[in-house]
Order: C-alpha cells, then sequence, then structure tokens
C-alpha cells in the first residue's frame, strides 16, 4: 500500500465534484450539489455530493462514501486501482512502503503473474506476426485490410502460427508454470499432463486495460472458418462484459474530440484508425453491457454507436439504449448503406467524407423509434406491439422533457392519442426512488446512537462538551463505536473535526458509507436548534450513564445483604441516593428537541 500521506495526498488532489462531475451531471443545490444517482434507476434526484466533507450520499439506494468509494464502485475497481488512477489524473506521483509497490496478497500476485503472462504470449505472437516468414500470410491478409505495420506495431497485433504447441514450448523455455497459462485463458488441457494452445492460425488482438496491460487476448481467422472469432475465456484479470477494445486510446482521443465512437469488431476500429479516426473503441462484438457503457462515460463525451448496417447490428443498438438512458449517457446512432460495416465504409469513401457522415448520426431513441415504426401498421394489435416495444425506452429515459418529446413523436406517428401512450409509461412505472422516503431502522437504540453519531459530526463545536463531561458511552452497535471513538480521538488530537480525516481513518466501504450518509442527514431545523439538540444528547447520555451505575449499584446491594454487611449496606444505599437524586434532576431538565430527535 501507498503510505498514509501519500493516500492523503491523493484524497487532497481528488476533488470530489470534479471527480464525480466528469461522470454524472451534477447541479449545485444550496451548499450541496445533487443528481440522479448513477448506481440505481430513478427520476428524482436522491444523490448528494457534499463539497465540504468531500462525501457522496444516496438516499434512495443508500451508497455513499469518499471520492476513493465512488470510483471503485463507479468504475469497478479495487482501492489500489482507484487510487492509482486517480493519482494519475490528478498529477499525483504515488511512493510506496519500503520504495516499490507491494504484492499485498495472494489474489493480487495471481493477478500480476497472469499480466505477465498475457504480456509474454503476446509479444511472442507480435514477433511472429512481423519478422517470422509464417507471418507473412497474416501480414499480406491485414495489408489488403488496409491494416499497415504502423497499425501493427500501435496496437501489437500478431499471429497465431498453426501447430498445437508453439506457445506451450515458450512457456517450458520460460520456465513458465503451465497451469498459471492455463488459469490465464491462453492454454487448454490436454489428456493427463499434456497442454495445448487456446490460438492456431488466427491474428491476434491484444486486449488492454485502461492501465495499457493485457488482460486478454481475440483471435480472427484470415477465411471463413468457424469460429470465427475466438477470446479468452474469463480469467481474473479478463472479464469481456467490462472490456473495450481500444479502450487506452479510445478514450483519450474520445474526451480532446467531444466525440466517441463505439463499433463493433477489431477490424472496424483498426480501418478507422488507419485512416486517422482515433477517437473509437469497440465493444468485442459481444451486446452491450452497464459496464462497458460506464467505461465510455468515462470520456465524457457523446457516443456515436457505429454498429454493422445489417439487421444484428440494428438490434445490438436497439438493445443498448435502455442502458445509455439509464446512465444518463449522451448517445447518437450512426446507419452505414446497406450491408455495409464502418470498416468497408471508410475504406469506400475515405476519411473526409466518413467525418461528414458523423454529421448524419440521430439521438439514439430517434433511432430507436424509426426503426421500430418502419414496420407495415395495419392493425391496433400492431399499434399494441409497437408500444410494448417501445415505452420500456421511454421509461429508462431520465428527463422528463426526453419522454416527453418521446411520447409526442411516438403518438403521432401511430395516430394515438398522447394519453394512451402516457398511460403505457406510467403503468409499469414502480417508483421507490423518493428522495421523501426515510430508511427505516427498527433498533431504536441503533437510531440514537446514528442520530447521536451524525449530530456530532455535522457540528464539531458540541464535542468539546461531550469529552468534558468523561461520559464514556458504550454503544451498542460496534461499528458506530469504532466511528464515534475515532471521531473523540481525532478531536482531541487535531482539536477540530475534518470529515475527510475521520474517512481516512476508516478504510472500510461500510464505515464510509455510514459517514457519508450521517454528512447527508441532517434534519431540517438542526442549524437552528443545534445547542438545544447537543444539551438533549449531553442530557441523553448522562442518564444512561447514571442508569448503567443503578443497574449495577443494585447487584452490589444484594450482595451486601446476602453477606450481612451492614457497613457496605450502608454505604452502597447513600450513593444509591444520591443516584436517584442525580437521575431525577437530569431528567426534569428542560428538552426542545429530545422527544423528536430520539423518542
Amino acid at each position: 500500500m501507498a503510505p498514509d500521506d501519500t493516500l492523503e495526498e491523493v484524497r487532497r488532489a481528488a476533488d470530489i465534484v470534479e471527480t464525480i462531475s466528469s461522470v454524472v451531471p451534477l447541479k449545485k443545490a444550496g451548499a450541496y450539489y445533487r443528481a440522479p444517482c448513477p448506481f440505481h434507476k430513478e427520476t428524482n434526484p436522491s444523490f448528494t455530493v457534499n463539497p465540504t466533507t468531500q462525501t457522496f450520499y444516496c438516499f434512495g439506494c443508500q451508497e455513499g462514501g469518499d471520492v476513493f468509494s465512488f470510483y471503485m464502485k463507479y468504475h469497478n475497481l479495487s482501492f489500489g486501482e482507484a487510487v492509482r488512477e486517480l493519482a494519475a489524473r490528478f498529477a499525483v506521483p504515488l511512493s510506496y512502503k519500503g520504495g516499490k509497490r507491494p504484492k499485498d496478497s495472494k489474489e493480487n500476485e495471481e493477478k500480476q503473474r497472469l499480466y505477465e503472462l498475457n504480456e509474454l504470449a503476446a509479444s511472442y505472437y507480435h514477433r511472429s506476426l512481423l519478422q517470422d516468414d509464417q507471418g507473412r500470410p497474416a501480414r499480406d491478409y491485414l495489408e489488403k485490410r488496409g491494416i499497415g505495420k504502423e497499425i501493427i506495431r500501435e496496437f501489437r497485433l500478431g499471429f497465431a502460427q498453426p501447430g498445437w504447441d508453439n506457445l506451450v514450448n515458450v512457456f517450458k523455455r520460460k520456465g513458465v508454470d503451465l497451469s498459471e497459462a492455463v488459469t490465464a485463458g491462453l492454454l487448454v488441457p490436454g489428456k493427463k499432463t499434456s497442454h495445448y494452445d487456446r490460438f492456431r492460425e488466427r491474428i491476434i488482438y491484444p486486449i488492454m486495460d485502461p492501465q495499457n496491460r493485457v488482460m486478454g487476448l481475440g483471435g480472427r481467422v484470415m477465411d471463413e472458418t468457424l469460429p470465427k472469432y475466438l477470446n479468452s475465456p474469463e480469467t481474473p484479470i479478463y472479464h469481456k462484459g467490462r472490456a473495450l477494445y481500444g479502450l487506452h486510446m479510445g478514450l483519450k482521443e474520445g474526451r480532446r474530440a467531444g466525440q466517441l465512437l463505439l463499433v463493433e469488431g477489431y477490424m472496424d476500429l483498426l480501418a478507422l484508425n488507419a485512416y486517422g479516426i482515433r477517437n473509437v473503441v469497440a465493444s468485442l462484438g459481444t451486446a452491450l453491457t452497464r459496464e462497458q457503457v460506464r467505461l465510455l462515460k468515462r470520456a465524457g463525451a457523446t457516443v456515436v454507436v457505429a454498429f454493422d448496417s445489417d439487421e444484428a447490428g440494428r438490434k445490438a443498438a436497439f438493445r443498448a439504449a435502455p442502458l445509455f438512458f439509464e446512465e444518463d449517457v449522451r448517445a447518437t446512432a450512426l446507419q452505414f448503406d446497406p450491408g455495409e460495416d464502418p470498416d468497408e465504409y471508410v475504406r469506400r469513401v475515405g476519411r473526409e467524407a466518413f467525418l461528414r457522415h458523423l454529421d448524419d448520426a440521430v439521438p439514439i431513441m430517434d433511432f430507436c423509434l424509426n426503426r421500430v415504426l418502419k414496420r407495415d401498421i395495419r392493425s391496433a394489435t400492431d399499434k399494441e406491439d409497437i408500444l410494448d416495444e417501445i415505452v420500456p425506452l421511454i421509461r429508462s429515459l431520465r428527463g422528463r422533457i426526453q419522454q416527453m418529446e418521446a411520447v409526442a413523436s411516438l403518438s403521432r406517428s401511430l395516430q394515438v392519442d398522447d394519453e394512451i401512450v402516457w398511460k403505457a409509461v406510467q403503468g409499469g412505472s414502480k417508483r421507490t426512488d423518493s428522495v421523501s422516503q426515510p430508511v427505516v431502522l427498527q433498533d431504536v437504540s441503533l437510531r440514537t446512537e446514528e442520530n447521536t453519531l451524525g449530530f456530532f459530526i455535522r457540528n464539531p463545536q458540541y464535542v468539546a462538551a461531550f469529552l468534558e463531561e468523561e461520559l464514556g458511552v458504550q454503544f451498542n452497535s460496534q461499528p458506530i463505536k469504532a466511528l464515534f471513538d475515532s471521531l473523540l480521538n481525532l478531536f482531541e488530537e487535531e482539536g477540530s473535526i475534518d470529515v475527510a480525516r475521520l474517512v481516512a481513518r476508516h478504510s472500510d466501504a461500510d464505515s464510509k458509507k455510514i459517514i457519508a450518509r450521517l454528512v447527508a442527514g441532517q434534519d431540517e431545523g438542526e442549524e437552528e436548534y443545534a445547542e438545544e439538540i447537543a444539551r438533549d444528547l449531553l442530557r441523553a447520555y448522562r442518564l444512561k450513564k447514571i442508569l448503567e451505575q443503578e443497574k449495577k449499584l443494585t447487584v452490589r446491594i444484594r450482595e451486601a445483604e446476602k453477606n450481612e454487611d451492614c457497613e457496605l449496606l450502608l454505604s452502597l444505599l447513600r450513593e444509591q441516593k444520591e443516584l436517584i437524586a442525580q437521575k431525577t434532576q437530569t431528567m426534569q431538565e428542560d428538552t426542545v428537541y429530545g422527544q423528536v430527535k430520539h423518542g
């Protein structure tokens, strides 16, 4: 792990508003920022970002934490990966304990080893394509497709030669444990102890992660042999639904251009790059996933869906549309002449004509409407079928105005009343995202303890009074107790409460979530009545302390009576009388807010 001071430097540099606003459109709301939550579907914004405490919290799904928590969840990263990416983004040099980056767990060691094996295989296949005579057919094939040596080197394309054990022998010479190569998806176990190469007689396309590491390989035949494409299987470092080909380069160029092209296959991407169109990523030929859309969202650009113009490509774009709507990504769709794909189109018309064609891209909702409305509509049943297909898309639109426009367009095209379409849209809406719906905690003592911790986090000026009374509060909830102890210790050490510093003392996601929820959970009137609330809390815990002492004293009195120890008994009874007087006085103190807040 990086030293604590380095982590703190990354935390300070990675402003949470700037980090989140790059992927979620935040709107200023008083001292906070709000947005529809990126982690669950909603229309009323319940996602809150607090720039003062550098925390976020969603009242709808109860996700919360600091900038690291958000980055990890949103981009599906480990803590270390999130730290490294944020450090790179905000230009914070990382240092590590011991002077070098540790392999801090068995799991991380395994992943690092898999990256190394993929790198070894990619380098071997790359050399086979460029240097060996057996690579000439592959070079000729790529050249015919417009892919020259510059693109080959830039994307590290390779060639898996004919034969079953070329890579096996490479690994054996390097002393590689072949079972690790099986885990990496590079080899396949045969009978008994034998192994054979997964990729044979194929163009090899290394698939890179955002850190430009080889996490998997794709292979394509040069003839009509099936399967046409063969990819690495799912491994600890490669998940096809979370990867995009060309991501390491495409995102950067997409940010610069304000536009990111999404194509289906390797050759589409390579052909466009060969023509100098570099703001491109490819979906690896699979149905687009939510994780992939979130990767696209990192570019902060309009995504242009440029799938093949066959029926499969149009269906894939249609299925992807709700993901773009739900993740609040602005997306358009680009169509080509029948039967063409981006690779064929750019080679036919050239770079400038292709760029002009980008202006013809239409909002993806319009694309979906046009696709469905091209059908022959002859009856009410046809209209019902179209409603059944389009209404779920309209529901997934996050903006009310967007929904209204889609409803108006659909009702005009179907020649039905707007109200009919609206009823269909609202009929399946199960609203559970209202900000006004509080989280109901059944345990009253837990609620009181959370209220106490939250109040002092939000109003640290009253912590000193709590410490002075030495109440020694014993919480029933261990997570709340640990956080409260941290809060008191932080105040004693620094004389104030910096929420970011408090969060930094707790690396677990649950603690960060609790803090974020409590930071965001200020009740109406708390600011005005903070002093009275503090007095109520002190009174409540004074009373709790007295009751605990009284309970212990009752046990001691019974023991003294049993032992017939008159002297001790008289002493304990006097102590009990004093406690009863303290309890009576405490219970009679004025309370302004306690019955509402803690009752």
